[in-house]
């Protein structure tokens, strides 16, 4: 799957895996994270904890985690609402959907003070970590800087770093 360089611009097509968000009813949090899923047009399976003794003892055991909401992809816990927006600004969260395998990667052009602009390609986990960077003077050198790197294994974000 491609990103686009905007994550409002996702609209999945050919969803595969199971979403489901556990919430309970009055909750912030939980209408913002439902709200995003909608947004962005993932379907998804609401399960509301009201009036069900012990839900929460029920969703600790489950997710690890107690507070609502709380997420689960495919079988796999990725937490709240901040957790998701984190997921769907970095890009993750469209791949998580469709099931595309990880980590993902993102390209984008970056501007750059001294020179006219460059590529940088970024490589994410399921819980929206960079686990890798590289830079390139287009976007598939970038991508292939990057493959290059996190295919010798080690961290590339140390020896790919375009934060100085």
């Amino acid at each position: 799957m491609a990103f686009s360089s905007s994550p409002s611009d996702v609209v999945l097509s050919a969803q595969n895996v199971p979403i489901t968000v556990y919430v309970l009813s009055g909750c912030p949090h939980c209408t913002r994270a439902t709200s995003l899923l909608d947004r962005r047009g993932i379907e998804h399976e609401t399960v509301s904890g009201d009036g069900i003794q012990g839900f929460r003892r029920q969703l600790q055991d489950l997710t690890g985690g107690a507070t609502v909401p709380q997420v689960v992809v495919d079988g796999r816990p990725i937490g709240g609402a901040d957790r998701l927006a984190r997921l769907d600004r970095r890009g993750v969260l469209a791949a998580l959907a469709v099931g595309d395998p990880l980590p993902a990667i993102r390209v984008r052009k970056r501007r750059l003070r001294r020179a006219a602009s460059c590529w940088v390609a970024e490589a994410f986990d399921a819980a929206g970590r960079r686990v890798g960077r590289a830079a390139g003077r287009d976007e598939t050198s970038a991508r292939h800087a990057l493959t290059r790197a996190m295919s010798r294994g080690g961290p590339s974000e140390k020896r790919h770093n375009l934060s100085r």
